[in-house]
């Protein structure tokens, strides 16, 4: 995600995009990712990633939806582990620095961007304690962080009936959209 970043920065004339208006957004492990991407910007351009290392990867406003962003609080019932899967790391393998590069909670400083965070609180894949967990770092910090918690809806948006779900569905949207407007409007 950060070279995609870079990449649409450096070309944004091209795409006749605002250079000064990034945001990153994001559901489930999209909704991690985009996290991580909010959360950890502005350093060199790791591994194999070199392209438009002169362009900023950092965002003005970052939207998560049901992420995990933190694995090493995540419940330990679970085997394979939200880890074991998703960084592929064998069950007491991953190192607790491949678990904090990967988890954005631990990337939480002053200097991050505006962030939005929902989720349901009938989730049963990521416990919506992840998004109050990671509010609270961003809140310690003084970042602005707007969080709403949907009662007795599911990962995915999915309610008790279709009806729900949507209302859940089109809440979450509506919200987003509403939330980017207000942050990137202002950025500069």
């Amino acid at each position: 995600m950060r070279a995609a970043i870079r990449f649409l920065r450096a070309n944004a004339d091209r795409y006749d995009i605002d250079p000064a208006r990034f945001a990153v957004w994001g559901g489930s492990a999209g909704g991690q990712l985009a996290a991580l991407a909010a959360l950890d910007c502005g350093t060199a351009p790791r591994g194999e990633d070199k392209n438009n290392p002169d362009a900023s990867d950092c965002v003005q406003a970052g939207a998560g939806w049901y992420g995990v962003y933190d694995f090493a609080t995540m419940p330990k019932a679970a085997e394979p582990r939200a880890e074991n899967r998703y960084l592929d790391c064998a069950p007491g393998a991953c190192t607790p620095e491949r678990i904090a590069a990967a988890s954005p909670a631990a990337h939480v400083d002053p200097r991050d961007p505006p962030m939005l965070l929902l989720h349901g609180t009938g989730d049963k894949v990521v416990p919506a304690g992840q998004t109050e967990e990671l509010a609270t770092k961003l809140r310690a910090a003084k970042v602005p962080v707007e969080v709403k918690l949907m009662p007795g809806i599911g990962h995915s948006w999915v309610g008790a009936n279709p009806a729900a779900t949507r209302a859940a569905s089109l809440d979450a949207i509506n919200l987003t959209f509403a939330f980017f407007d207000r942050t990137l409007k202002g950025a500069k």
